[in-house]
Protein backbone atom coordinates (compact mmCIF):
# COMPACT_ATOMS: atom_id res chain seq x y z
CA UNK A 1 0.00 0.00 0.00
CA UNK A 2 3.06 2.43 0.83
CA UNK A 3 4.61 1.23 -2.47
CA UNK A 4 1.80 2.17 -4.32
CA UNK A 5 1.41 5.29 -2.89
CA UNK A 6 4.97 6.76 -3.61
CA UNK A 7 4.40 5.68 -6.96
CA UNK A 8 1.56 7.79 -7.32
CA UNK A 9 3.28 10.76 -6.24
CA UNK A 10 5.95 10.25 -8.01
CA UNK A 11 4.05 9.81 -10.83
CA UNK A 12 2.07 12.93 -10.55
CA UNK A 13 5.10 15.03 -9.75
CA UNK A 14 6.64 13.54 -12.95
CA UNK A 15 3.77 14.67 -15.02
CA UNK A 16 3.54 18.38 -12.98
CA UNK A 17 7.47 18.87 -14.32
CA UNK A 18 6.79 17.60 -17.67
CA UNK A 19 3.78 20.16 -18.35
CA UNK A 20 6.26 22.71 -17.10
CA UNK A 21 7.50 25.18 -19.86
CA UNK A 22 10.73 24.46 -21.22
CA UNK A 23 13.30 26.46 -18.67
CA UNK A 24 15.06 29.24 -21.56
CA UNK A 25 18.42 28.77 -22.26
CA UNK A 26 20.97 30.66 -19.57
CA UNK A 27 22.54 33.85 -21.65
CA UNK A 28 26.32 33.13 -20.93
CA UNK A 29 25.21 29.56 -22.32
CA UNK A 30 24.05 31.17 -25.75
CA UNK A 31 26.37 33.29 -26.05
CA UNK A 32 28.98 30.29 -25.98
CA UNK A 33 26.81 28.38 -28.26
CA UNK A 34 26.84 31.86 -30.38
CA UNK A 35 30.58 32.20 -30.39
CA UNK A 36 31.13 28.47 -31.54
CA UNK A 37 28.81 28.42 -33.99
CA UNK A 38 30.70 31.62 -35.76
CA UNK A 39 34.01 29.87 -35.43
CA UNK A 40 35.18 31.17 -32.10
CA UNK A 41 36.89 28.54 -29.81
CA UNK A 42 35.96 30.71 -27.00
CA UNK A 43 36.38 27.71 -24.59
CA UNK A 44 33.88 28.15 -21.35
CA UNK A 45 36.18 30.29 -19.15
CA UNK A 46 34.77 33.82 -18.45
CA UNK A 47 37.66 35.99 -20.14
CA UNK A 48 37.87 33.20 -23.09
CA UNK A 49 34.28 34.27 -24.06
CA UNK A 50 35.05 37.83 -23.29
CA UNK A 51 37.94 38.38 -25.70
CA UNK A 52 35.87 36.34 -28.54
CA UNK A 53 33.14 38.59 -27.75
CA UNK A 54 34.82 41.19 -28.37
CA UNK A 55 36.21 40.49 -31.67
CA UNK A 56 32.88 39.50 -32.79
CA UNK A 57 31.63 42.71 -31.86
CA UNK A 58 33.72 44.43 -33.96
CA UNK A 59 33.47 41.86 -37.29
CA UNK A 60 29.56 41.38 -36.53
CA UNK A 61 27.91 44.17 -35.43
CA UNK A 62 29.78 47.87 -35.08
CA UNK A 63 32.81 47.65 -36.28
CA UNK A 64 33.95 48.78 -32.92
CA UNK A 65 35.81 46.69 -30.05
CA UNK A 66 34.92 46.52 -26.91
CA UNK A 67 36.53 43.70 -24.01
CA UNK A 68 33.25 42.93 -22.62
CA UNK A 69 30.69 40.20 -23.21
CA UNK A 70 28.47 40.50 -26.04
CA UNK A 71 24.52 41.29 -24.37
CA UNK A 72 21.50 39.34 -24.63
CA UNK A 73 20.36 41.98 -27.16
CA UNK A 74 23.81 41.75 -29.30
CA UNK A 75 23.57 37.70 -29.23
CA UNK A 76 20.22 37.90 -30.56
CA UNK A 77 21.51 40.43 -33.18
CA UNK A 78 24.18 38.12 -34.83
CA UNK A 79 21.88 35.12 -34.49
CA UNK A 80 19.59 36.47 -36.61
CA UNK A 81 22.58 38.38 -38.87
CA UNK A 82 25.43 36.08 -39.22
CA UNK A 83 27.21 37.63 -41.38
CA UNK A 84 30.60 39.03 -40.14
CA UNK A 85 32.16 42.62 -41.44
CA UNK A 86 35.50 42.48 -43.04
CA UNK A 87 37.30 45.52 -42.56
CA UNK A 88 38.11 47.47 -45.42
CA UNK A 89 41.74 47.48 -43.80
CA UNK A 90 42.17 43.69 -43.32
CA UNK A 91 44.66 41.48 -44.87
CA UNK A 92 45.33 38.86 -46.55
CA UNK A 93 47.06 36.95 -43.65
CA UNK A 94 46.51 37.64 -39.89
CA UNK A 95 44.79 40.36 -38.70
CA UNK A 96 46.18 40.70 -34.78
CA UNK A 97 43.18 42.80 -32.55
CA UNK A 98 45.64 43.91 -29.36
CA UNK A 99 42.25 45.64 -27.78
CA UNK A 100 40.43 41.47 -28.06
CA UNK A 101 43.22 40.19 -28.00
CA UNK A 102 42.41 37.75 -30.76
CA UNK A 103 43.19 37.46 -34.65
CA UNK A 104 42.22 36.28 -37.48
CA UNK A 105 43.20 34.73 -40.45
CA UNK A 106 41.99 35.65 -43.91
CA UNK A 107 42.84 34.18 -47.31
CA UNK A 108 41.08 35.09 -50.26
CA UNK A 109 39.04 37.96 -48.22
CA UNK A 110 37.31 35.30 -46.44
CA UNK A 111 38.23 34.99 -42.94
CA UNK A 112 39.51 31.43 -42.23
CA UNK A 113 40.18 31.09 -38.67
CA UNK A 114 39.61 33.14 -35.51
CA UNK A 115 42.35 32.57 -32.50
CA UNK A 116 43.89 33.86 -28.93
CA UNK A 117 46.66 35.62 -29.17
CA UNK A 118 48.92 37.58 -26.27
CA UNK A 119 51.18 40.07 -27.08
CA UNK A 120 53.32 42.64 -25.32
CA UNK A 121 53.11 43.76 -22.43
CA UNK A 122 53.65 47.25 -20.75
CA UNK A 123 57.16 48.69 -21.71
CA UNK A 124 57.50 45.82 -24.58
CA UNK A 125 54.21 46.53 -26.35
CA UNK A 126 53.69 45.15 -29.80
CA UNK A 127 53.39 48.06 -32.10
CA UNK A 128 50.64 48.47 -34.16
CA UNK A 129 51.06 48.53 -38.30
CA UNK A 130 50.82 46.19 -41.17
CA UNK A 131 54.27 43.85 -41.89
CA UNK A 132 55.73 41.29 -43.75
CA UNK A 133 57.04 38.18 -42.60
CA UNK A 134 60.89 38.59 -43.24
CA UNK A 135 61.92 35.16 -41.35
CA UNK A 136 60.67 32.01 -39.98
CA UNK A 137 61.88 28.74 -39.20
CA UNK A 138 60.25 25.73 -38.82
CA UNK A 139 60.59 24.14 -35.37
CA UNK A 140 62.01 25.13 -32.36
CA UNK A 141 63.44 28.01 -31.77
CA UNK A 142 65.49 30.23 -29.11
CA UNK A 143 65.05 33.50 -28.54
CA UNK A 144 68.34 35.53 -29.04
CA UNK A 145 67.68 38.43 -26.39
CA UNK A 146 65.99 36.05 -23.82
CA UNK A 147 67.97 32.98 -23.62
CA UNK A 148 66.02 30.36 -22.52
CA UNK A 149 62.93 31.33 -24.38
CA UNK A 150 61.92 28.82 -26.90
CA UNK A 151 59.74 29.66 -29.59
CA UNK A 152 57.57 27.40 -31.37
CA UNK A 153 57.46 27.81 -35.18
CA UNK A 154 58.22 31.46 -35.14
CA UNK A 155 57.45 33.66 -38.20
CA UNK A 156 58.94 37.33 -37.75
CA UNK A 157 57.06 40.48 -38.64
CA UNK A 158 58.31 43.31 -37.35
CA UNK A 159 61.96 43.61 -36.71
CA UNK A 160 62.50 40.58 -33.45
CA UNK A 161 59.00 40.60 -33.05
CA UNK A 162 57.30 37.22 -34.11
CA UNK A 163 54.37 35.28 -34.02
CA UNK A 164 54.49 32.32 -32.64
CA UNK A 165 53.84 29.32 -29.96
CA UNK A 166 55.07 28.14 -26.84
CA UNK A 167 55.67 25.08 -24.57
CA UNK A 168 52.74 25.49 -23.03
CA UNK A 169 49.09 27.23 -24.55
CA UNK A 170 49.07 27.91 -20.39
CA UNK A 171 50.89 31.16 -21.81
CA UNK A 172 48.86 32.46 -24.40
CA UNK A 173 47.43 34.64 -21.72
CA UNK A 174 44.43 36.68 -22.22
CA UNK A 175 45.98 40.16 -21.38
CA UNK A 176 49.14 41.42 -22.99
CA UNK A 177 52.25 39.13 -21.58
CA UNK A 178 55.03 38.97 -23.72
CA UNK A 179 58.26 40.88 -24.44
CA UNK A 180 56.55 42.38 -27.82
CA UNK A 181 56.45 39.10 -29.45
CA UNK A 182 52.26 37.86 -30.36
CA UNK A 183 52.13 34.24 -28.75
CA UNK A 184 49.80 31.89 -29.60
CA UNK A 185 48.70 28.52 -29.31
CA UNK A 186 50.86 25.70 -30.98
CA UNK A 187 47.80 24.05 -33.18
CA UNK A 188 47.27 27.25 -34.50
CA UNK A 189 50.69 27.98 -35.42
CA UNK A 190 50.99 24.21 -36.94
CA UNK A 191 47.95 25.39 -39.15
CA UNK A 192 49.36 29.47 -39.94
CA UNK A 193 53.05 27.56 -40.96
CA UNK A 194 50.59 25.63 -43.69
CA UNK A 195 48.48 28.78 -44.66
CA UNK A 196 50.22 31.99 -43.89
CA UNK A 197 52.97 32.66 -46.60
CA UNK A 198 55.94 34.96 -46.46
CA UNK A 199 54.11 36.62 -49.31
CA UNK A 200 51.21 37.46 -46.36
CA UNK A 201 51.05 40.48 -44.22
CA UNK A 202 50.78 40.57 -40.68
CA UNK A 203 48.18 43.32 -39.61
CA UNK A 204 48.03 44.58 -36.24
CA UNK A 205 46.08 47.15 -34.74
CA UNK A 206 44.18 48.19 -31.45
CA UNK A 207 45.11 49.10 -27.99
CA UNK A 208 44.67 47.07 -25.02
CA UNK A 209 42.67 49.00 -22.47
CA UNK A 210 44.08 47.96 -18.47
CA UNK A 211 41.51 48.22 -16.23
Amino acid sequence: MIRLKYYSISLALLTFFSLLPTAPVHALTQLEITLNDLGFSSGSKSIEITRASCLARELFLTGTSSYSKLTLQEINEVTASPNYKLPLDAVEGVNINLTCQYAYFVRDGIIKKYFPVSSGKPGHETKPGTFKIWYQFNGWWESTLYPGSMMYRPKYFDKNRALHGLKSDASVHAYPASHGCVRTKVKMMDYLWKNLLKSDSVRVYGKYQWK
